[in-house]
């Protein structure tokens, strides 16, 4: 069945974008990123490494709804809902 094995792939790409998306932001925070920008760079790379997922494989397209909303997911589970929206929102005394 070549369209499992296309969705397949398009899932499994999803899957090692939970741990690059983290990574990255660890990696700009190291390079000077403050904490406050961390949730926001881990979102925009969920939704950009969602986008690159759907267009890497020829599975039948997505809707681009759709594409937005998996990046969003990503980008949440990397960072966490609750710890990244209170240092977004709350950011800690200086």
């Amino acid at each position: 069945m070549p369209i499992f094995d296309e969705l397949t792939t398009r899932a499994a790409m999803m899957a090692a974008l939970l741990f690059v998306v983290p990574l990255l932001v660890q990696i700009s925070k190291g390079c000077g990123l403050t904490m406050r920008w961390a949730p926001l760079l881990a979102l925009a790379l969920g939704i950009a490494g969602a986008f690159l997922a759907v267009q890497a494989v020829p599975a039948p397209p997505q809707p681009w709804g759709a594409t937005v909303v998996n990046g969003l997911v990503l980008g949440l589970a990397s960072i966490g809902l609750f710890s990244g929206g209170r240092a977004t929102l709350f950011p800690p005394p200086r």
